[in-house]
């Protein structure tokens, strides 16, 4: 293996710098991790539109010291910040949005099933339904008399 330059070193040095800046805090090493994709995000949006030109490599190295500033290093942290509250928020939404739907589908089971008559009592309303309509029918036929109904006088016939 070809021995590193002493630009390749310093480049490889400013990188791994970068890296464990962002991610020195044991407790925030997730937020350093995303801090540091936000960096590469922006590192690579800054090589596509560098010309291929002679000072590509002084012009990452500029690059570099603008991000080794503690003020952008604190950018791409309190972007990283805001990137975990955003996902934690639409989370805790949708898990909240879920749960009241399952609440209120269970709320509205719960009164069609108070409301929704026993077995049984159907079995009665039926029977006693039934059992008025023939009440009400005999009652009819005694009341207008056997004469008006046209089936009574082809029973009489026979």
């Amino acid at each position: 293996m070809a021995e590193l330059t002493e630009e390749q070193t310093q480049y490889e040095i400013s990188y791994n710098d970068i890296y464990e800046k962002l991610t020195s805090s044991e407790n925030d090493k997730v937020i350093g991790m995303i801090a540091y994709s936000f960096y590469k995000e922006q590192k690579i949006e800054y090589m596509k539109s560098l010309a291929n030109g002679d000072n590509v490599n002084e012009k990452l190295k500029e690059f570099h010291k603008i991000a080794s500033l503690p003020t952008q290093q604190e950018k791409y942290i309190s972007d990283a910040q805001l990137f975990i509250d955003d996902f934690v928020d639409n989370i805790a939404d949708s898990v909240l949005e879920q749960y009241s739907n399952q609440v209120n589908e269970n709320a509205i089971m719960s009164k069609i099933q108070a409301t929704k008559p026993h077995f049984l009592t159907g079995v009665f309303q039926s029977f006693l339904a039934s059992f008025l309509i023939v009440i009400f029918t005999g009652k009819l036929y005694f009341l207008l008399g056997q004469k008006t109904f046209p089936w009574n006088k082809s029973f009489k016939q026979y």
